[in-house]
């Protein structure tokens, strides 16, 4: 299973780590390609391993210095 600490150098508090997972699980539900190659089935779990590899660019709408979109 994958590693569920917070790498703080990819984001800054859990809280927002689950937010951004949880994005990204959903674009990965509604057909968006999954950016890491892993055994796991459920786009949850490849959503956090994407995120743990910094595959996710993560920008904030309204925040120039930390735009939140997900590409």
């Amino acid at each position: 299973m994958t590693e569920n600490k917070v790498d703080q150098r990819i984001v800054e508090n859990k809280y927002r780590y689950i937010l951004i997972a949880g994005a990204r699980a959903n674009q990965l539900l509604l057909g968006a390609h999954p950016k890491v190659s892993i055994d796991a089935k459920k786009k949850t779990f490849i959503a956090l391993e994407e995120i743990r590899q910094g595959k996710v660019v993560v920008t904030f709408p309204g925040a120039e210095e930390n735009p939140v979109e997900l590409k």
